[in-house]
């Protein structure tokens, strides 16, 4: 077999193999919570196989960052000895605690240069309508769990527990996912691909973007999540502030206006819809609204400096502040550290290493983000914009420890490089000058 063709074999495997790890992170939930409930924990790795295939195809058709992967390797190296002269010290450490660290921080970082590597402009768009696709059926299972009891099986936990409770004796439905973690990054990834199919015409087929409206609406109301509808809020922010980038795409946010009116007009038609949203006010009101979002963000940026002080200078071990390193050493699963990301780093790692993974992964953000700005500002292409919007703040600071917003994470910002991908879009103020 000649080489080419083997390394048209290899990109096709890596192709495959991305698309099973996105199947995989929609269905890793309901695995875990109703078909294989007593398998939840080993499931949580179950994409872990698959990325690591992943970058053995990469790596055969040339296309794994091999500086990107040499940085993490000393990175690793260098957190595996701290964690091995924090157990010395302390007591919250083990072999499995550290390997479960090493995962988190690391094993699922290559495929963000990975995906882009892979795939093209037929890929991302094929990925955008799988997505819009979705959002219908897990908007009706989300309706479907807010109107459930929560003891009923479609609330059920993962591993025999429940989901977290909102306001009037209502859940936050989680979907297919096993918290409505899940549900807060997926939606917002929808979203992106939703605005750039009204911002820029003929992207997705106008079923897939009718159903996607209706389908964000009532997620949303009935989410009973302020995350879900900040997520949501970003991501048409960021489809608005596009138009500084690419002013010819201004008369479309006049139909992103209409179709947004007339899908708040169909939601409003349902019962479950006009419940929900009174729920979700509710929880607003209950949580002390916009105060209490902002109070949280500023929070997370704030507490981390205020604990590093008293942070040992080789930290508490790999590991150990993750909900299944708990697991592990105590046999439940909780924050043994901090619950924020900035604070679990410092104090797993110390606050000398541990700064050196916030800034990683803030430097990581800015250059994403650099990109999208050059493809919107060059091209007119907003989608990596939009899907930079929904997957930052998990870049930043979301908490990779939990399975599913790291999975949407690698998924998430491996999407907005490829979409970079995407030349010169179809429609450019000289297109329409010539059609006139």
């Amino acid at each position: 077999m000649a080489e080419s063709e083997q390394d048209d074999i290899a990109i096709r495997h890596v192709r495959t193999g991305i698309w099973v790890y996105l199947i995989l992170l929609l269905a890793e939930g309901s695995l875990r919570k109703w078909i294989f409930p007593s398998l939840s924990g080993p499931l949580l790795l179950v994409r872990d196989p698959v990325a690591l295939w992943i970058y053995y195809c990469a790596f055969r058709a040339g296309m794994f960052p091999t500086k990107v992967g040499a940085a993490l390797v000393w990175l690793g190296a260098l957190s595996t000895i701290f964690s091995f002269l924090a157990s010395f010290s302390a007591d919250m450490s083990s072999p499995f605690v550290t390997l479960y660290g090493l995962r988190t921080n690391f094993l699922h970082v290559p495929l963000i240069f990975v995906v882009p590597a892979a795939f093209g402009e037929a890929n991302v768009r094929r990925c955008g309508v799988f997505l819009l696709l979705i959002a219908a059926p897990m908007a009706v299972l989300m309706a479907a769990q807010y109107d459930a009891s929560p003891d009923d099986v479609l609330n059920a936990g993962v591993g025999g527990g429940s989901q977290i409770r909102s306001v009037r004796g209502k859940i936050r439905p989680a979907g297919t996912f096993s918290y409505v973690t899940g549900i807060v990054a997926f939606f917002s990834i929808v979203m992106a691909f939703f605005v750039d199919g009204l911002l820029r015409r003929g992207r997705y087929p106008t079923l897939c973007l009718a159903g996607a409206a209706v389908a964000l609406l009532i997620a949303m109301s009935v989410s009973g999540s302020r995350s879900v509808v900040l997520g949501l809020g970003l991501v048409l922010l960021a489809g608005l502030g596009s138009v500084l980038l690419a002013p010819w795409l201004a008369e479309r946010v006049f139909r992103l206006a209409a179709v947004s009116g007339l899908a708040l007009f169909v939601a409003m038609s349902t019962a479950v819809f006009g419940h929900g949203l009174s729920t979700l006010m509710d929880r607003f009101a209950v949580s002390g609204g916009q105060e209490g979002v902002t109070g949280r963000i500023l929070a997370s940026l704030a507490t981390p400096f205020e604990t590093a002080t008293s942070v040992p200078l080789i930290g508490y071990g790999l590991g150990v502040g993750t909900m299944a390193g708990a697991a592990i050493l105590v046999g439940r699963p909780e924050f043994l550290l901090a619950e924020d990301e900035w604070s679990r780093l410092l104090m797993e790692c110390g606050p000398i290493l541990g700064t050196i993974f916030v800034v990683m992964r803030l430097g990581l953000a800015l250059w994403i983000f650099a990109n999208c700005v050059r493809s919107a500002r060059e091209h007119g292409n907003v989608l990596p914009l939009l899907l930079f919007a929904a997957v930052a703040s998990n870049i930043i600071m979301g908490q990779w420890g939990q399975a599913t917003i790291q999975g949407f994470t690698s998924i998430g910002a491996g999407l907005c490089l490829a979409a970079c991908n995407i030349g010169v879009a179809e429609e450019t103020p000289a297109d329409d000058t010539e059609t006139e």
